[in-house]
């Protein structure tokens, strides 16, 4: 009966909650804390009313950095017990961080309530302290703070709380004087000697800094606060041997996320054989570490070292064709060679397994702007962004992508929704700039130049602020910026574009030429200078010198497809087919040709095939034009003209049409193509109403063009039965030019409607 009792007393809920929570803070205090989550939770089953289990699993989930699920499992330890001091502290800590006022006085409700229950609680006290400081009243905050010291002087929480609300009044000396009495109060403590260090760092005084680090050290030699510290004391100083040490006694820390410190050091110092090596030989030692194992192939790629890199890639997804590191890296690797279709693959078995992976969603954006999806880029980069708001790339390349739409307004919500600690980041600064740049917030975006050229005078910046200038018409303020950027790097083509329109503004096109050709000059072997020269040559109607500036940038850069497609333009111009064919067929067989070179390439040679009559030829350039491009207005219209005049394909005609109608309804072109679509389709109706816009939008003109568009409406009037209006407009087309073959088509379809 004895040892039943103790069977059953041993199955009871409370022994299992009991052993539940003493394997969750076991896994706590070793900071696994994905593994007590899951303890606590089982606690909570056995014991549903019990408030440790919650307040527990609150703890983990704050080292896990899920603060709204720590929220919900100290809310409910207080809805459990209110009196629970623990759980009132850490509400009040999670709220206090909150911007809302709301938030705030609940935080100051929560710290009341646990500082009238344990008045002598330093934690309780910090926290409503804190929160009082927030709130801005400095007064309550400092005497909460004074009161957690009296009642723990050690209390070094309190102490650099303290210390910040004397800094904020400019009192570096009481700040200081706060933190070397928690110093001597733990004396044997490297903690309150790391917060004096800060303190120093803020105010400029790095040697005591570095003593006080050095003192740190001296009683915790593994203290990695206080090793990061120093390390970027060193580094800053240019003392490589010193830093080289210390980063050296990180990686021999226990703590694996530093064993790849010092080879990631040994990289960034130069030393790239020696990094690799020991990077190689860390993964050899633990292949199953993913952190060296990532680094040791962003390495690889760094550096030119793709063949090793791919190789060790191959090798792990051999055996574990599930790693999604693995394949992230791999696709990274297919995206940079620019096998698009390879990395579409790779990154979809990720999003398989993982589909919440936010880096994923973003490299699947890049492949849709390799391939000019604006439309899917935007949609991969909001999911990344929805899944980590903390990758500011992410966030960059989303208002850029709206600014770029012509959407500036949603670029800058996006922006405004960063996190505070990348608002003020350079990065973010620059690119909402842009967006107000777009948005014609000139004096918004005043005040956002100046504010990032005081952290540093950036292209960008100086870029933003020249074009500002040109905008309220101070062209030599604006002249001055681009000129700081061209004198270090004369290449810069929009500087050098920017700086030739603001002569062009003041109507010398002389003196925007000369610019250019100075630069130029300065460059005979940059194959982008040689350009940009050619076609301001071109612009002012000097074709030979502008055919000798693009050969010169053929010459300086054999690899320079630019330079090809404007010398194929100039060929076709001056009809000369055959060298101009010649061009276009290598452009479009090189494998350095960009996307929208080839779109260029391909439109030409499909004009080359209209004018040569090879209009088989001529369909298969327009087809690649689309599948490259949707949103090609011209290039649609023109597919769909040759499959009506050469193809007979009405129906695969009627689709594009309608699609180029949509992109630009206001082309008398496209309209008329639509409309004589209509007519091969026999809807008759429809065809007269678009062909009379068409006509309409071209005015009194005589050129071919409108010709073909009158035969077009005289053949839609017989059909639709205004033989008289027909009649009228087939008399003044044949008038205009009486041989064109839709001539005879009208006349034909007038004949047989008599």
């Amino acid at each position: 009966m004895a040892l039943a009792a103790l069977l059953l007393l041993s199955c009871s809920p409370a022994s299992r909650e009991a052993r539940l929570l003493k394997r969750g803070k076991s896994y706590l205090e070793k900071k696994d804390y994905a593994r007590a989550v899951l303890e606590f939770r089982s606690a909570e089953q056995a014991m549903p009313q019990d408030v440790e289990p919650y307040y527990q699993e609150g703890l983990a989930y704050v080292g896990l950095g899920n603060y709204q699920a720590a929220f919900q499992a100290f809310q409910r330890a207080t809805q459990i017990d209110p009196k629970h001091v623990g759980a009132l502290v850490k509400l009040t800590e999670l709220l206090s961080t909150k911007k809302k006022g709301e938030f705030l006085h609940w935080a100051e409700q929560h710290g009341k309530t646990a500082v009238e229950l344990s008045p002598e609680n330093p934690d309780a006290l910090n926290a409503l302290a804190l929160t009082e400081l927030r709130l801005g009243n400095e007064a309550d905050a400092s005497r909460y703070l004074e009161q957690a010291l009296g009642k723990m002087p050690q209390h070094l929480r309190s102490s650099m709380a303290l210390a910040v609300v004397k800094l904020s009044h400019r009192d570096i000396a009481g700040a200081e004087q706060i933190l070397k009495q928690a110093v001597s109060q733990a004396p044997q403590s490297p903690e309150p000697l790391i917060a004096l260090s800060q303190l120093y760092l803020i105010v400029g005084k790095t040697s005591e800094a570095g003593a006080a680090l050095r003192r740190a050290l001296d009683l915790d030699p593994r203290n990695t606060q206080a090793l990061l510290y120093l390390v970027s004391i060193e580094s800053a100083a240019g003392r490589k041997d010193q830093a080289e040490e210390l980063y050296r006694r990180m990686a021999a820390l226990p703590d694996k996320k530093f064993r790849s410190v010092h080879a990631l050091y040994l990289l960034q110092a130069g030393k790239t054989d020696a990094g690799l090596a020991e990077l190689s030989q860390l993964y050899k030692q633990d292949p199953d570490d993913r952190n060296v194992r990532t680094r040791l192939v962003a390495a690889y790629v760094r550096f030119n070292h793709l063949s090793e890199a791919r190789k060790l890639l191959d090798a792990v997804l051999n055996d574990h064709h599930q790693d999604v590191e693995a394949l992230l890296q791999k696709s990274e690797i297919e995206l940079a060679d620019g096998k698009l279709g390879d990395t579409q693959n790779d990154l979809s078995q990720v999003l398989h397994y993982r589909p919440d992976s936010a880096e994923a969603h973003f490299l699947m954006s890049r492949v849709h702007l390799a391939r000019g999806d604006v439309q899917n880029r935007h949609r991969e980069l909001t999911e990344a962004l929805s899944l980590n708001p903390k990758l500011a790339q992410v966030r960059i390349e989303l208002a850029r992508c709206s600014t770029v739409a012509g959407n500036p307004g949603a670029a800058l919500a996006v922006l405004d929704q960063a996190p505070d600690d990348q608002k003020s980041t350079l990065p973010v600064i620059t690119e909402r700039n842009w967006a107000l740049l777009e948005s014609h917030h000139y004096g918004e975006l005043r005040h956002g130049i100046d504010r990032g050229l005081a952290f540093a005078r950036t292209r960008d910046l100086l870029v933003q602020d020249a074009s500002l200038k040109t905008i309220n018409h101070d062209l030599a303020g604006a002249r001055t910026s681009l000129d700081e950027i061209l004198k270090g790097n004369p290449e810069d083509l929009q500087a050098l574009d920017l700086l030739a329109q603001t002569y062009m503004d003041q109507k010398q096109p002389k003196a925007a030429l000369e610019k250019i050709r100075y630069y130029a000059a300065q460059r005979p072997k940059s194959a982008p200078l040689q350009f940009l020269l050619g076609r301001s040559l071109l612009a002012l109607g000097k074709l030979d010198e502008a055919r000798a500036a693009f050969t010169a940038a053929k010459a300086a850069d054999p690899q320079y497809t630019r330079a090809d497609l404007v010398l194929a333009q100039l060929e076709y111009s001056a009809r000369r087919n055959d060298v101009a064919r010649h061009t276009l067929t290598v452009l479009l067989a090189s494998k350095n040709t960009d996307r929208d070179t080839q779109v260029a390439a391909h439109m030409l040679m499909g004009s080359l095939e209209d004018r040569a009559g090879n209009h088989a030829a001529e369909l298969e350039h327009w087809r690649k034009v689309v599948d490259a491009d949707r949103k090609n207005a011209i290039a649609l219209n023109n597919l769909a003209y040759v499959l009506l005049k050469y193809a007979n394909q009405p129906d695969e005609a009627l689709k594009y049409a309608l699609q180029a109608h949509q992109l630009a309804p206001d082309s008398p072109d496209i309209e008329d193509t639509l409309g004589w679509a209509l007519y091969q389709k026999g809807l008759y109706s429809m065809a007269v109403e678009h062909l009379e816009h068409a006509v309409a939008r071209d005015g009194k003109g005589t050129d071919a063009n409108l010709t073909v568009r009158n035969y077009h409406l005289a053949m839609a009037y017989f059909k639709h039965g205004d033989r008289q209006r027909g009649l009228d407009v087939l008399e003044a087309a044949l008038k205009t030019d009486p041989h064109m073959p839709e001539a005879h088509m009208a006349e034909s379809v007038m004949a047989a409607g008599k």
